[in-house]
């Protein structure tokens, strides 16, 4: 019995050791497919292997650690006549399989013959670029660049095809960095071997600190206290109140809440007083991390009954405000100053008779311009008289993508050139703008406030810092330091601003796509965080931008020249199956008052620089290109013009800041005179070869003109040709005037 057991027990050992081996083999030596290379030029690719999280790639033993399937060997083969064994293996976290073995090597050589040197090597960094440029090297078709961070020494490569790449945004850190160059021939490394360096330059690239959040005011034991969370690499905190005061805060590393006693700075309530706040995370000195924009504003609310709240008031729009509406307008008023500056509660009284305040507040959210494109939730309490509502946005209120798909390219054509610019420039320090005059100011701190005051005849005030709204301002009036002078008249002073904004900026196909995209999503309020809806898309994303981003730059340019302006919102779409009923898209564009017959009253026009550019569309190795060609089709007209203009381009006007109708027949055409004398609708034989000889004798490179319908290309083709050997291009376009006639544009270039 005894024997009987010890047999069972070296049984049931063995067969659970057994077991045990049996699950070591199956987990442990069960490793994931090794990755399978191949080589291109100096790019080292392989498939995406099951269950890997990252690859080590082994370059004659050194290696490097990677998530991506593939690897630019280019920076560890510099030298001439090398040839480098490179292997990759693949890494799992999966506890239960094993690492994969390398791949089979394979080899990249250099040739004997060693590409030049990068020369004249630069770095213009600034708080929107990071511009590197040199000088092309011959037989190079790629170059690599290198950054070292001076502190961490991290070093990070990029890659580029063309002799000038803008790093921001790009780097994984900041402060300062030492950067240099390198040419190489991907297409024929058994060639020519990769270029030594280039001389090392130096940047400092500043980081936007992230924008503090959660912010609350709160009464305590007779103190008014500010808290906000803390933001990673802050050394102070930027306080701004809606009055223009600033303060600043000290940060404390030791807690993930910051807190301030506004009480303990001399700040105090009244009855009826409110006090608004935004605050914004600081940098240290030299640091490489910059100034956050302002969160969104909080309010705090004294006590005070509804005649003391109406004797408190603010500045907005093109007057003074307070909390107490008397009348729907003032309701409005009240609802469109809480949306300006995103004030998150909202307190206001209604002393007028209402069947249903809540729906008051709705139409009165709705009639804020912006609002069409702002995805948002509200919910209102009523106590002891007063209404408070609470609204929530779900983007940013500062937008900080680009949209770059990789499917559309929009391109400038340099063949037709704005001439509408002035001869002379401003100075570089010129700046008795014609806004400076306003005496009615709003503070202001991001773009889409700045454009909204100005619209309203308000100079902008910044608070303390350096705010996005300010760096916008500032690199406007760069733009019109260059564009006009102050001896334009207002109407050349906005064609040549109209110029500036339809030879700049590309119309950003990419971000439209991306729109449909998200509106199929579950978040579609993420596109607008992306800049082409706003100016900063105009001004530094190489003229990326929608008609939204574009029709408030024009409003912006033309209110600092003193001239009125405004964005009209609505829908736009072509005749194809177009319904009235049915708008096709949302659209915007501009409306401007201009004195044109010198009667001292000036009347209104419309203005579409997003429609102006004529485009040209094609299809290059999968990726569609437009080319965009300067013209003035939709510069200065009349609503009705746009409503039923000959291409049934139709324009239907949803909302604006104020009902202004624009009556007035306007023909750029008619109204230009290119040589003082004749204006440029041809009527006939002699004048095209009028034209054509004007062209000839003042070596203009383009000439945009229109021309009635007898005028036929092949008529134009041969009076040009008389006086030109070659003509590069032909656009042509029909417009109906304001008088209905039908005639042709045609832009003609050499």
């Amino acid at each position: 019995m005894t024997q009987k057991k010890n047999i069972l027990s070296v049984v049931s050992i063995s067969f659970v050791a057994l077991i045990c081996v049996l699950c070591c083999v199956f987990f442990v030596g069960c490793s994931i497919d090794a990755p399978n290379v191949s080589v291109s030029g100096s790019i080292v690719s392989w498939d995406n292997v099951r269950n890997a999280s990252s690859y080590e790639v082994d370059i004659n033993g050194e290696i490097i650690e990677i998530e991506e399937t593939s690897f630019n060997v280019i920076p560890f083969i510099q030298s001439v006549n090398t040839t480098k064994e490179v292997r990759v293996r693949a890494i799992t976290t999966n506890r239960f399989l094993g690492n994969s073995n390398f791949s089979e090597p394979v080899e990249i050589s250099t040739g004997s013959t060693k590409l030049n040197t990068p020369t004249n090597f630069t770095v213009t960094a600034s708080e929107t670029s990071c511009l590197l440029n040199w000088d092309r090297v011959p037989n190079a078709d790629s170059y690599c660049v290198r950054t070292i961070n001076t502190s961490t020494y991290e070093e990070q490569y990029f890659y580029t095809s063309s002799n000038t790449i803008n790093l921001f945004n790009r780097l994984d850190s900041s402060g300062e960095f030492s950067v240099a160059v390198f040419a190489y021939s991907n297409a024929e490394l058994s060639t020519y071997a990769p270029s030594d360096y280039s001389e090392s330059a130096t940047f400092v690239m500043n980081v936007t600190l992230d924008t503090p959040t959660n912010l609350n005011l709160i009464y305590s034991n007779g103190n008014l206290i500010a808290t906000w969370n803390s933001v990673d690499n802050a050394a102070t905190y930027s306080i701004s109140i809606l009055d223009g005061n600033t303060y600043s805060v000290n940060a404390d590393t030791s807690t993930e809440l910051q807190r301030f006693n506004l009480s303990n700075a001399g700040i105090s309530l009244n009855n009826g007083e409110s006090l608004f706040i935004s605050v914004s995370a600081c940098g240290r000195a030299n640091s490489g991390y910059t100034q956050s924009p302002y969160s969104d504003m909080v309010a705090y609310f004294g006590n005070g009954s509804q005649s003391d709240y109406a004797n408190v008031k603010y500045n907005f729009q093109e007057g003074e405000i307070d909390l107490v509406a008397n009348s729907y307008t003032e309701l409005e008023e009240i609802v469109h100053f809480g949306l300006f500056y995103r004030i998150t509660n909202m307190r206001l009284f209604i002393n007028y008779n209402t069947t249903n305040a809540n729906s008051d507040y709705d139409r009165a959210i709705h009639n804020y311009d912006e609002i069409m494109y702002v995805y948002y939730s509200e919910s209102m309490t009523k106590t002891n008289g007063y209404y408070e509502y609470n609204i929530q946005f779900y983007h940013t209120n500062y937008p900080d993508k680009t949209a770059d798909l990789g499917e559309n390219i929009s391109i400038q054509s340099t063949d037709v050139q704005p001439t509408s610019y002035t001869d002379t420039p401003r100075a570089d320090d010129y700046d008795d703008f014609a806004i400076n005059d306003k005496t009615q100011t709003m503070m202001v701190y991001n773009s889409d406030q700045l454009y909204y005051a100005v619209e309203y005849g308000n100079k902008p005030v910044f608070p303390v810092g350096n705010s996005p709204a300010e760096t916008v301002y500032e690199t406007a009036k760069d733009i019109l330091r260059e564009i006009v002078s102050d001896d334009m008249t207002d109407y050349e002073k906005a064609l040549a601003i109209f110029d500036w904004l339809c030879y700049t900026v590309h119309y950003d196909y990419d971000l439209v796509e991306l729109g449909d995209i998200l509106n199929q999503s579950e978040k579609p309020w993420e596109i607008h965080d992306y800049r082409g809806f706003y100016i900063e898309g105009v001004f530094y994303d190489g003229g990326q931008a929608v008609c939204d981003g574009i029709a408030k730059t024009y409003v912006l340019l033309c209110g600092i020249e003193g001239i009125e302006c405004y964005k009209v919102a609505g829908y736009g779409g072509l005749a194809s199956g177009y319904d009235n009923s049915e708008p096709v898209s949302n659209h915007a564009w501009n409306k401007i008052k201009l004195d044109l017959d010198n009667d001292g009253t000036g009347e209104w026009y419309t203005v579409d620089a997003t429609w102006n550019d004529y485009s040209e569309a094609s299809l290059v190795n999968g990726v569609t290109t437009y080319v965009e060609y300067l013209s003035h089709s939709f510069f200065l007209h009349s609503d009705e013009w746009l409503e039923v203009n000959e291409n049934r381009q139709i324009h239907v006007e949803l909302s604006a800041p104020y009902d202004y109708d624009a009556n007035t027949a306007f023909d750029y055409y008619t109204y230009t005179k290119y040589d003082g004398v004749n204006d440029l609708l041809i009527e006939g034989q002699d004048e095209l070869s009028d034209l054509a000889e004007y062209v000839k004798s003042n070596n203009l490179q383009s000439i945009e003109f229109a021309s009635e319908g007898a005028q036929s290309k092949y008529a134009i083709t041969q009076i040009f040709k008389k006086d030109f050997s070659q003509i590069k291009g032909y656009i042509e376009n029909t417009y109906r005037a304001e008088n209905g006639q039908t005639y042709y544009i045609y832009i003609v270039y050499y």
